[in-house]
Formats: C-alpha cells, structure tokens, sequence
C-alpha cells in the first residue's frame, strides 16, 4: 500500500509540473506576444511601374501526380489491379505532358504538382 501511494504521489507531482509548466508558458506567450499596428503607410514610387495597371496573367495548375496514372492503367485505389505503372506508360505520359506544356507555352505561369 505505502509503494502505490509514492506512485499516486510521484504521477501527482508530475502532473502538477506539467500544468505548472503550461501556466508558465501561457503567461509568457501573452506577455511576449507581438501586436503589429492596425495600419502602415506605404510609400509609393509613381516614377516607374513595372507592369500596367489593366495586366493580366494566366495560369496552369496541373496536378500531374508521378506520371504513372494514365487511360492504360487501373490503378487499385480506383478498383484496379496494379499498383506501378510500366516504365513505357510513364515514357509515354512525361512525354504527352512535354507535348501539352509546349503547346501552351504562351501561359504566364504554370504549376506542377
């Protein structure tokens, strides 16, 4: 009985740190914590813009995964049967991928996923 009680005592102490330690810290991050101004001016250079006010961009975002997932595959996730796709499926979807991302080459910004 008198070894479950230093157990229960040592868990209790450990505990109390714990919750001290967490105290501690909440305090210390509301002290410390960085509160920027509502507002900042900015000063603005009207001698020499970059791009006119009326530009726009296009974009491309493609997720082209590993290049492994393509119509001659079924891919087990999807009720398929295999997991790796041929090295001369991936062949043929990096060099389809190459040929699209030629073909709109004109498009400002493209992202690969």
């Amino acid at each position: 009985m008198n070894a479950v009680k230093k157990m229960f005592k040592i868990i209790l102490l450990l505990g109390l740190l714990f919750g001290l330690y967490v105290v501690i810290n909440l305090i210390y991050a509301s002290f410390t914590d960085y509160q920027p101004p509502l507002s900042e001016t900015i000063p603005v250079n009207n001698e020499q813009t970059l791009l006119p006010e009326s530009s726009e961009f296009s974009f491309m975002i493609w997720n082209i995964g590993y290049a492994g997932l393509g119509a001659k595959d079924d891919f087990f996730y999807d009720g398929g049967k295999t997991v790796i796709s041929s090295k001369q499926n991936v062949e043929a979807y990096l060099s389809g991928i190459k040929k699209y991302l030629e073909q709109n080459s004109n498009t400002d910004f493209i992202l690969l996923q």
